[in-house]
């Protein structure tokens, strides 16, 4: 940074101040604060000035920027505010290992961190400057460095309670993080990969003979690929060793590639040369009503030898579409030569708006052409005013439509476009249709999301008209505590978020909005995660677990409990109870199949955990005491059914359930379809029209051969007694039944 920022600096800011190639300092304006305090706009005038110390050289004398101590002193006056980030006494672990498991000395890995949490919108030139200086100064103060040791282990300090970005960086090897590892936290431990890569050079030609400035290349191998960016000066193309195709392409106008690109360890390959052809392609912008400041649109393209005169309802069948927002573009590449017919509509499909239709011709080169949507349509949405705490209305908002049952809230529906008033104009899809039909006692709502706020909720009659309002109040924001985290064998492993408990603080998607992913909700090395902004109200805060073998993070709950936030700064508290793993060991001869864990009686289908395994044995980790209900199928599982496990297990489990012949009722919902049909949770079916279980498989036909019934007998035992029921099953599953079927073995 200290070379080339100079230089960056001089060229931007000189240009901001009036410098004139070949004529030196010009007298600066009142925006001049950047680069110097007003004390000095005297001498600003003469860049031999002594007041100034070391003379500053015109830009026509030379490019001897570090000598400009006027930049210097602009550039020292430029801090970024560091105070906020706490101590910096954490640390980020981890091996790097090659793919023949050997350890790799002499690695450098690097701790970027992520973006600053003031980061300003920067509009002027000046303030773009600042704003360039304090993220590299953020960058710099912050970011860590290590050299693996002949263990191939690192060890990185000083971290902050930030986000950081790894990198590892080693000559002949490609080294790559192993797992999807976004970004991490002080006290996390991640593990790189080193793969060993050959080196080609490459030459890339125009169909005129010429060099292009620069080009993508992707070079793939089967499913294996990477993407590469080539320069005249920057020739050099990593692989691994074997047999590669090698693509190459500039501004998607031309291509080229060459096959069976041979790569060997340590040779390499033979230089090659990729000949660019010039591409078939459209290329252009949708173009919005006067009055959408944004919007998000979806283009579809009709060959015209599929169509002579398309309508509307033709074009959005078409098999090609794009995607497009404003200011945005869209591409069709690798087109063959003819005439196509090409339209735009609102939204990305689902709301039943019909495209435009206009015909362009294409030969073997690009076509540049903007496409003119409809005029906006308002009669079939909502619009949606959205105000700051203080009154302010805002842009920068989401909104969609929300859907809540007394078990569910499903959100995200419908698209929005921006109006020039401010004002979020959202209009229904299909998919709000098909809900509203499918949920029982269901309620529509409007769900507004702001970054700095959380979100909002109002409930709305009709997704056709009308204009609503939605006030943000001050937001909450949570630094929570999980107590028997730090010193554990966990770190790393656990993750901490919020639920909302009742729709009107924002619904399910409370917790992941923000911009969160798993890293952003895991404990530092203290226990400790910030979470926010979140709307006041009620919550539940989870903790969950990943499943490092797989790297996901696993459907089921270490531990829940109700917490009620306030405007501002709130402060939770949550145990990290005792996790197990359990073997779970299957007859001899079976190979793979798929295994199922859920605890006894668990309502939420979340906290239900499907896993895949190999061989005879399954390893199920992140579970806290208690009984679960365990199945598997499949890969030559023979004792197919349902068994009860407890944890601690005490050691492996043998899987081999007792046959199943009953079905066992959880009624969540008093109201509900199964309630109203006369089931009470904790029921037992033992008989349908008379029919006794004998295995699951019958359980399955007995339930294929009931789906066209108008009623069945259903003897159920119910506290130690045989209670008869006569049910029409056809009205149970007609959306959320409030509750839930599951065999047992009872």
């Amino acid at each position: 940074m200290q070379r080339f920022l100079p230089v960056i600096l001089v060229f931007v800011v000189g240009g901001a101040s009036g410098m004139l190639i070949g004529r030196g300092l010009r007298e600066p304006s009142e925006s001049a604060a950047l680069r110097a305090p007003a004390s000095n706009s005297a001498a600003l005038a003469d860049p031999k000035s002594e007041e100034l110390g070391t003379p500053v050289p015109a830009v026509a004398r030379g490019i001897e920027f570090e000598d400009a101590s006027l930049l210097a002193r602009a550039i020292s006056e430029i801090n970024v505010a560091m105070d906020g980030v706490g101590s910096r006494d954490g640390e980020i672990t981890g091996q790097v290992l090659t793919t023949g498991g050997d350890p790799l000395s002499g690695v450098e890995v690097k701790a970027t961190p992520g973006r600053r949490p003031d980061r300003e919108e920067a509009e002027t030139l000046e303030e773009k400057v600042r704003s360039f200086i304090r993220d590299e100064q953020w960058g710099e103060g912050l970011g860590a460095k290590a050299t693996t040791d002949a263990e191939g282990r690192y060890r990185l300090t000083g971290i902050a309670d930030l986000s950081y970005r790894l990198s590892a960086e080693f000559s002949g090897y490609r080294v790559r993080t192993n797992g999807r590892w976004r970004e991490v936290k002080s006290g996390d431990s991640v593990d790189f990969v080193a793969t060993p890569v050959a080196e080609f050079d490459l030459t890339i030609l125009r169909p005129d003979g010429s060099e292009p400035k620069t080009a993508k290349v992707r070079v793939q191998s089967g499913r294996s690929s990477s993407n590469h960016t080539w320069t005249p000066t920057d020739r050099s193309i990593e692989v691994a060793a074997g047999l590669w195709t090698v693509t190459a392409t500039v501004d998607d106008t031309e291509q080229g590639k060459v096959e069976d690109v041979s790569a060997e360890l340590g040779v390499g390959a033979s230089p090659i040369t990729i000949q660019l052809m010039a591409r078939g392609a459209i290329r252009g912008r949708a173009i919005f009503s006067k009055g959408e400041v944004d919007g998000r649109a979806i283009v579809y393209l009709l060959p015209a030898s599929m169509k002579s005169d398309p309508t509307p309802e033709d074009l959005t069948g078409a098999p090609n579409e794009a995607r497009s927002s404003s200011g945005e573009e869209f591409r069709f590449l690798d087109l063959d030569p003819g005439g196509y017919w090409i339209g735009a509509a609102r939204g990305y499909g689902h709301e039943g708006n019909l495209p435009t239709v206009q015909f362009v011709e294409v030969a073997d080169a690009l076509v540049e052409i903007d496409v003119d949507l409809p005029p906006l349509d308002t009669a079939g949405g909502v619009i949606v005013y959205a105000y700051s705490p203080s009154g302010t209305l805002l842009s920068d908002v989401n909104v969609s439509f929300e859907i809540v049952t007394p078990q569910y809230t499903n959100s995200g529906y419908g698209n929005s476009s921006r109006m020039q008033d401010g004002a979020m104009l959202l209009r229904r899809d299909d998919n709000v249709e098909s809900q509203l039909k499918q949920m029982i006692e269901a309620t529509l709502g409007v769900i507004a999301q702001h970054s700095s706020y959380g979100s909002e909720r109002i409930d709305i009659t009709s997704a056709d008209g009308g204009s609503y309002d939605i006030h943000f109040r001050d937001p909450a924001r949570v630094l929570v505590t999980v107590s028997g985290y730090m010193g554990s064998d966990l770190l790393g492993k656990v993750q901490a978020q919020l639920r909302a408990s009742s729709p009107n603080v924002g619904g399910s998607s409370q917790v992941y909005y923000g911009g969160y992913n798993s890293n952003d909700m895991k404990p530092d090395q203290n226990g400790e995660v910030k979470l926010g902004p979140f709307s006041p109200g009620e919550y539940d805060l989870v903790l969950s677990y990943m499943d490092t073998r797989r790297n996901r993070w696993s459907s089921g709950e270490l531990a829940r409990q109700p917490v009620t936030l306030v405007s501002g700064e709130n402060r939770l508290s949550i145990s990290l109870p005792p996790v197990y793993s359990v073997e779970v060991l299957f007859p001899e001869g079976t190979d793979g199949g798929s295994i199922q864990i859920q605890a006894k009686g668990a309502d939420d289908p979340f906290g239900s955990r499907h896993e895949q395994f190999d061989g005879a044995s399954a390893v199920l980790d992140g579970l806290v005491e208690g009984e679960y209900t365990l199945r598997a199928w499949g890969g030559g599982i023979k004792s197919n059914g349902t068994m009860t496990v407890h944890i601690p297990s005490g050691g492996p489990v043998v899987f081999d359930p007792p046959p199943v012949n009953a079905i066992r009722v959880y009624v969540s919902d008093p109201e509900g379809p199964l309630a109203n049909a006369g089931f009470q949770d904790g029921d037992v079916v033992r008989k349908i029209n008379g029919q006794k279980f004998e295995g699951e498989e019958q359980l399955a036909l007995l339930g294929v051969f009931l789906q066209g019934a108008e009623s069945v007998t259903i003897i159920v035992e119910r506290a130690g007694e045989d209670v008869e029921m006569v049910v029409d099953p056809r009205g149970l599953f007609d959306g959320d039944p409030g509750g839930r079927f599951e065999p047992t073995s009872d």
